[in-house]
């Protein structure tokens, strides 16, 4: 079970009361989160990187079958941390795991303008990669709730000040926009949680763990897209 998941389960058992949503009717996979009729279960393919990502997670996307984040610790579950964010009380796990000496963190999140935090663009973090970061562990750390809440997340949470952010290409960004049909960004320039770590991955030199994440999105996309109109998924190769 991976990280994602065990929060998920830890989640439900607090809950006072059910989680309501549209399709809270509907009977799902235990794992997945999809159609029982529309499971990719079996479709996903497991992978491992050479960096690892921390998922900083909004408590009520671990309750949303449309949740995009999980699918980085389906696809990297060996790789992949994920924490409940807490504006008072941050995990002491988290803040040890982000201080450790032998890692290279980058924040995953588009810095507002004239935004004093450190940034690099892919290509910089390349060479960064290849100098003076190359005996340490690349961490990406994700924000994981709908852009307001990242924007709340990341602007009360102190300890994510000091570290740099990764810039994504903007045309990879709208490259990406789209294809995530469950919800919509407001900008093309914003992108689910998924497609940022694919993104990412791939801006980091991480192209074959980036590839799977892809896949794995695609076959989710697919299938819950299908879930809506009672069909069959498309075959993805």
């Amino acid at each position: 079970m991976h990280k994602v998941e065990q929060l998920r389960r830890q989640r439900l058992q607090e809950s006072s009361k059910p989680f309501l949503s549209r399709g809270s009717r509907l009977k799902r996979c235990d794992n997945c989160q999809l159609g029982k009729d529309h499971c990719i279960c079996q479709l996903l393919k497991k992978d491992h990187s050479h960096c690892d990502l921390i998922l900083i997670m909004h408590r009520n996307e671990l309750l949303k079958p449309s949740n995009s984040g999980r699918l980085i610790a389906d696809t990297l579950p060996d790789n992949t941390h994920a924490y409940i964010w807490s504006r008072t009380e941050p995990e002491p796990e988290l803040l040890a795991l982000l201080n450790q000496s032998n890692r290279q963190c980058l924040l995953v999140f588009p810095p507002k303008e004239d935004d004093p935090q450190e940034s690099f663009s892919s290509l910089a973090v390349k060479e960064k990669l290849d100098g003076q970061w190359r005996d340490k562990k690349t961490t990406l750390i994700m924000l994981d709730g709908t852009w307001k809440q990242a924007r709340k997340m990341h602007a009360k949470s102190d300890y994510l000040k000091s570290i740099p952010i990764l810039l994504l290409c903007e045309q990879d960004i709208a490259d990406c926009a789209g294809k995530y049909a469950m919800r919509r960004a407001h900008a093309p320039s914003l992108s689910s949680t998924c497609e940022a770590a694919i993104i990412a991955l791939n801006a980091i030199g991480e192209k074959q763990a980036s590839q799977n994440l892809q896949q794995n999105f695609t076959h989710f996309n697919n299938a819950y897209v299908a879930s809506r109109g009672n069909i069959r998924p498309k075959n993805v190769m």
